[in-house]
């Protein structure tokens, strides 16, 4: 669940599920409530969560209440699903910001280049200004730190803990542990078997979420995922 004013971090293994919640969230699929042959609607998944957080949060996107922007995972597919410059894809979502995101992110090395030229790297900083450069009330970031070496992994944290205040939540998944104790106010551990099914634990300061991953145990919980 989003919380305003902090950033809350998603740490698990591969294939659990942790890109598929944020999809969920930022309303790309729905959820099918384990019935693939014929899903529910949006109205029935509400009422499936009804007295959580989460039915409050989903009645809002419904309502399209929320403002929201994400940076998906697979940053390599931008150039199959856009031609042009960094400039040209970025003036597309706002052009009055460009320039300044191309001095946050820094950018204007390669701002008139080719988006099929520019390295992962460089691609992942055009993603993250992609999707900040419009203004939102949750930003999620799914991975937002690979292909960066670890001088860049620091600016990027620094730049996204930024956005959090009082009506901005911020959602990431990292698997960098140290930069996600860097960036991260909170985490949820998700945990589970690959390709089959993910479980959320409660949410918990960064210390305690990054000491029950690598523990493998979630005491709250009294559940131990791995040994």
């Amino acid at each position: 669940t989003p919380l305003f004013g902090k950033v809350t971090g998603i740490v698990g293994k591969n294939g659990i599920g942790k890109s598929t919640a944020l999809k969920i969230m930022s309303n790309i699929i729905k959820p099918n409530l384990g019935n693939w042959k014929s899903p529910p609607d949006f109205k029935e998944v509400i009422k499936y969560f009804r007295g959580s957080e989460t039915q409050k949060f989903l009645t809002k996107l419904q309502k399209n209440e929320i403002n929201l922007s994400y940076k998906p995972q697979q940053v390599d597919l931008i150039p199959k699903q856009f031609s042009g410059t960094v400039r040209e894809l970025l003036s597309k979502i706002d052009e009055s910001k460009v320039e300044l995101m191309a001095e946050k992110l820094q950018l204007k090395d390669f701002l008139e280049t080719d988006i099929r030229k520019i390295s992962g790297g460089e691609l992942q900083r055009v993603a993250i200004a992609a999707s900040t450069i419009k203004d939102a009330n949750i930003y999620m970031f799914d991975e937002p730190t690979s292909y960066l070496d670890i001088k860049q992994r620091v600016k990027i944290s620094q730049f996204i803990t930024s956005f959090a205040n009082d009506d901005t939540s911020v959602i990431a998944i990292e698997h960098d542990l140290i930069i996600l104790d860097y960036m991260t106010d909170l985490v949820n551990v998700m945990y589970g078997h690959e390709g089959a099914f993910g479980i959320v634990s409660t949410v918990k300061n960064t210390r305690e979420g990054i000491n029950a991953f690598l523990d493998g145990f979630l005491r709250e919980e009294n559940v131990r995922f791995r040994q």
